[in-house]
């Protein structure tokens, strides 16, 4: 896996008012410190995030439904079901983060 270019998490999100009627919606607060290359490389995730998103919910489905088949359960053990129903339960707490929700 090669190093990420972005600024690493936690990403934030606030409502910033400008005295002027208009909110602004501010990922990094320290963004004009940030380095061209890294700011380009945070545009270039937000881009995506909607298909990574949409990509992620396909996956946790796929999943869910490969645990609920008798055949693929009995060929588990019972650490790696309880190591997927986390992971699942985790991409479900971020999918629910990223459209507003709690996570």
């Amino acid at each position: 896996m090669t190093q990420a270019q972005h600024t690493q998490a936690p990403w934030d999100v606030r409502a910033q008012w400008d005295g002027h009627g208009v909110d602004y919606y501010l990922l990094n607060p320290e963004l004009d410190e940030k380095p061209m290359a890294e700011i380009y490389a945070n545009a270039r995730l937000i881009a995506a995030a909607p298909e990574l998103l949409e990509q992620l919910e396909g996956y946790v489905d796929a999943a869910e439904n490969q645990l609920g088949c008798w055949n693929f359960r009995n060929e588990m053990d019972d650490n790696a079901i309880t190591e997927m129903k986390q992971s699942i339960a985790e991409s479900r707490a971020l999918i629910a983060k990223a459209k507003g929700g709690a996570a």
